[in-house]
């Protein structure tokens, strides 16, 4: 009686799928540098007055009818690891709740989302760019308010 033949194992074929799963691997780790919000605007004004960069306070809702808006900054904006280091270096970010935080949202004049409010520790005065932003303009746009600001 003979043997059943045993399949042959494809060297090639097994390097290639370690490769591809080596750099998939590389590819979402690359990314995982997530915005480091502060826990208030009162701890975000603090930090300015350590290391001098302008507070930016970024107002989404989860309900009502701005809620696609706002996940849309987050996800497609926010998220895009250009973007988070554009702002952890930038700014001092602060991330608010509108629902849970209108009061704030009132001091800003916060009516439409999402809303970013940028400003200087050191003053009162501050500027705000109303609706979706996207990757590809939050550079300029947010940068843009910071040269205003500071002039």
């Amino acid at each position: 009686m003979s043997e059943p033949k045993q399949k042959k194992k494809n060297p090639g074929l097994i390097i290639i799928i370690v490769a591809f799963l080596a750099v998939l691997a590389v590819n979402l780790t690359s990314g995982s540098e997530k915005v480091k919000w502060a826990d208030s605007i009162e701890s975000a004004e603090k930090a300015a007055q350590n290391n001098g960069k302008p507070i930016m306070v970024l107002f989404t809702t989860k309900t009502g009818k701005y809620e696609s808006d706002c996940n849309r900054m987050s996800y497609a904006t926010i998220n895009k690891p250009d973007v988070v280091k554009f702002i952890n270096k930038t700014f001092n970010p602060v991330l608010i709740d509108y629902d849970n935080n209108e009061s704030v949202a009132k001091k800003y004049d916060v009516s439409q989302l999402p809303a970013i409010v940028i400003k200087l520790y050191n003053t009162d005065e501050y500027r705000k760019l109303v609706g979706y932003i996207s990757d590809k303009e939050f550079h300029s746009r947010t940068g843009n308010v910071v040269k205003e600001l500071k002039k």
